[in-house]
């Protein structure tokens, strides 16, 4: 099931009315949120173009059953230069209109339920009943993953800079300490890399399939 998302575009300069070139807005949701299916809160990422500009596609926190909104991470080269709360209504916005907004209400376990009674009596049948328990059964595993993979909070790091040589050639790169499972993150050049495609990573050291070109820039966040 595909949930309906909303454009948020972005612009940043800084204070010396440049715009942030090349810089990185992280979006990560307070909690798990609830829009018909469960929505868990790994963050998503925007980089901005040579104007300070960009864009990008969110589920909206207007809508959802748990009162949340985004902490909205902004970095440049590297460094955490602001961080503020957003609250996304349900259609496209720009972010510097709903930054430090009240999030909207959360719906009580009561609510929630008469609501999900609602929308599936809304779209009753025999093929529609079956897709909700599928979606049900489906967004029950993810939650018991995520969990799985996150069962205590560790001490958190924000765009280490792994020990190792880019110069085309090395594809082998360590990290100051292991992460615990399911909390490593790669980004290259701004790109979150995927496990398995882009990188393996056993403990405290990570392989590119590829080796990263001379000059590039890679940064890892994890809990160890």
């Amino acid at each position: 099931m595909t949930v309906e998302t909303v454009t948020v575009s972005i612009a940043v300069a800084k204070s010396t009315g440049e715009p942030l070139t090349g810089g990185r807005v992280e979006f990560e949701l307070t909690a798990t949120d609830i829009h018909t299916v469960i929505i868990v809160p790994p963050p998503e990422v925007a980089v901005l173009d040579e104007a300070g500009l960009g864009s990008i596609a969110l589920v909206p926190n207007e809508g959802g059953t748990q009162g949340t909104r985004y902490q909205v991470r902004i970095f440049d080269a590297g460094v955490l230069v602001d961080s503020c709360f957003a609250t996304i209504p349900d259609e496209d916005c720009n972010l510097h209109d709903v930054m430090n907004l009240e999030p909207p209400a959360s719906v009580d376990d009561a609510e929630a339920a008469a609501l999900s009674a609602q929308s599936s009596a809304a779209a009753a049948s025999a093929s529609a009943a079956s897709a909700a328990a599928a979606a049900a059964t489906a967004a029950t595993q993810a939650i018991e993953d995520y969990i799985a993979a996150h069962p205590t909070a560790g001490v958190a790091v924000v765009e280490e800079t792994p020990t190792g040589t880019i110069d085309g050639v090395n594809t082998d790169f360590t990290l100051a300490h292991s992460p615990n499972s399911g909390t490593f993150k790669l980004f290259l050049n701004g790109l979150r890399m995927k496990r398995g495609t882009d990188y393996t990573q056993t403990g405290a050291s990570f392989s590119y399939l590829t080796a990263p070109a001379s000059g590039a820039i890679h940064l890892v966040d994890y809990e160890h």
